[in-house]
């Protein structure tokens, strides 16, 4: 008998006997069909297929099961379970309510971790003779959400050689090759290729000075589209801005410096185009008569200066003087100066630096050889250093030069110019200099000519002649004034982000406390505690929604 409906029959049973006419009764009785447990739980559908979008409240309810057990009391309760291999995979992931067969989640699903899951669900009635169960999958699929920002990755640090004619130079490594690779990016995010990758460059003030070039879809690479100058600037900043194709756009910067290496393109310079010097008659081996200088703006072996010495005149004038070849001091090389019949000489300096190819310049020297009753005032320094503060107005005293010689006399009636290319006996030659000093004559103080901007030049290196006013060929002492001009905060901070071109920082409603929205960046070009730069916010965050580290410029929320 089958547990129909209502799980109950009624049957009339009739009695008659054989008498005629018979005679009966009857007797209605009620029979119970008891349930037995032969029905397992049906599922309304085998499969389920859900959309789910990462990041989602945790505990919300994604579906909600239901399955059907035709038979009654415990054998038809059902209740809903994962099975032991979904469990393993999945149960930190997800729950399921036993009565209501309501499926949510234990945390937050992450699309860049897995995009989908297939779980395998349990309903089982509680038959007490034995349970029945049936099984349905679910398959849950998580959606991207721009939840993640692209990043920057720079595959090494690039050097570029100064002043070569291909605009594509590049210098990786060990390679000279031109046209190569500057830099190359790879933009990495772990974000569905829905959302994209679109990059965007800005290069701020040096975007003139490089190109991004596409390579792949995520791989970049930078090259330059100048000469560079490495005795201008021996750095570069290039800044590139990534932002990706989203429906709310998330991007990244990264900041990257371009070292400038140096090529031999300059030769030494001498301090003076032509040096006079003079030693005394019975001068011995060893004695000093002058140091030339010159310098190189290149740098390491480029920039390393050696000297020689060439008479212009016979052999006896090569054999008098000789010179250090690394520090220019020249000296007398002979056992004793002795004037005969020429009281003066005439060489050439040579400065040459160790660079490929080797450059070189020369300077005149005439050696003049006194009798030994003159005696030639000389400056108290070789090197006079002094410093200046800019903005000053002019004639703001810079230092003071000073004559020493035993013969005061002659102290008294010397007189001191400044000259921009050497000493020269030619007395118009005192008065052509550009340079933004002047001496007083008399005195041998130097003031400035002009308000100094240190950010223009910072350094002047000057010459100081000095001469006897009294004599028909003066005789000259000569000197090397340097000059420092120091920083005034004349600079205020330029932001290079945000800009009026580039002012826009992204972030989702969903990103946390902590997030780092935007990195200010700012130049100053002053120097020292003068070119130190503190942020600070000024206005728009009344709620304070965002904190500013003063130092880095980080924005966080």
């Amino acid at each position: 008998m089958k547990n129909k409906k209502n799980g109950t029959k009624r049957i009339q049973v009739e009695a008659y006997d054989g008498g005629n006419p018979s005679r009966s009764s009857y007797l209605i009785v009620n029979i119970t069909v008891l349930d037995s447990n032969d029905n397992p739980p049906i599922f309304e559908n085998t499969s389920y297929e859900i959309h789910v979008l990462e990041g989602e409240n945790v505990g919300e309810t994604l579906i909600k099961l239901c399955a059907r057990d035709a038979d009654k009391g415990l054998n038809g309760l059902v209740e809903y379970r994962f099975t032991d291999e979904t469990t393993q995979k999945y149960g930190h992931l997800f729950k399921i309510n036993k009565s209501t067969g309501q499926i949510s989640t234990v945390q937050a699903l992450d699309f860049e971790t897995q995009q989908s899951m297939t779980l395998n669900v349990l309903a089982t009635d509680q038959g007490v003779s034995g349970s029945l169960s049936s099984q349905a999958t679910v398959l849950v699929n998580v959606k991207d959400v721009n939840d993640n920002v692209p990043e920057i990755k720079v595959n090494y640090q690039t050097r570029v050689i100064e002043n070569v004619t291909n605009v594509n130079n590049s210098y990786t490594k060990n390679n000279f090759n031109s046209g190569e690779t500057a830099l190359r990016l790879n933009l990495n995010g772990p974000n569905s290729d829905v959302n994209g990758y679109s990059s965007l460059v800005d290069f701020e003030h040096l975007s003139k000075d490089f190109q991004l070039k596409q390579m792949y879809q995520t791989e970049f690479k930078i090259v330059t589209a100048r000469k560079f100058d490495r005795e201008v600037s021996g750095k570069e900043r290039v800044i590139i801005l990534c932002r990706d194709n989203g429906r709310m756009p998330t991007s990244s910067s990264a900041t990257i410096d371009v070292t400038i290496l140096d090529k031999n393109d300059n030769p030494p310079i001498f301090s003076q185009t032509h040096y006079r010097a003079s030693v005394k008659e019975g001068a011995t081996h060893g004695a000093t008569v002058l140091q030339v200088s010159a310098t190189d703006r290149d740098e390491g072996d480029n920039a390393r200066v050696l000297y020689e010495l060439k008479s212009t005149e016979s052999s006896e004038s090569n054999e008098l003087i000789s010179i250090d070849s690394n520090s220019g001091l020249i000296t007398v090389a002979v056992e004793s100066v002795e004037l005969e019949d020429s009281d003066h000489f005439e060489y050439t300096v040579v400065a040459k630096n160790l660079g490929t190819p080797v450059k070189s310049s020369n300077a005149k020297l005439t050696l003049q050889i006194l009798n030994s009753q003159d005696e030639m005032p000389a400056f108290s320094l070789d090197v006079y250093r002094f410093s200046v503060e800019e903005n000053l107005d002019a004639v703001t005293p810079v230092g003071k030069v000073e004559l020493i010689s035993n013969n005061k006399h002659l102290i008294k009636h010397s007189l001191f110019y400044l000259v921009s290319n050497g000493c020269s006996n030619n007395a118009t030659e005192f008065f052509l200099t550009e340079l933004p000093f002047k001496a007083e004559k008399h005195s041998g103080k130097i003031y400035t000519k002009k308000s100094l901007d240190r950010e223009m030049q910072n350094n002047y290196l000057l010459n100081v002649m000095a001469v006897q006013d009294r004599h028909v060929a003066p005789q000259i002492a000569c000197t090397t004034v340097e000059v420092k001009v120091q920083d005034s905060n004349d600079n205020p901070p330029i932001f290079t982000f945000p800009t009026t071109d580039n002012n826009v920082a992204y972030f989702s409603v969903d990103d946390f406390p902590g997030f780092a929205v935007a990195k200010l960046s700012a130049v100053d070009y002053d120097s020292g505690k003068n070119a130190q730069i503190r942020f600070a916010i000024e206005s728009g965050n009344e709620d304070d929604l965002f904190t500013l580290d003063p130092t880095s410029g980080m924005v966080v929320l």
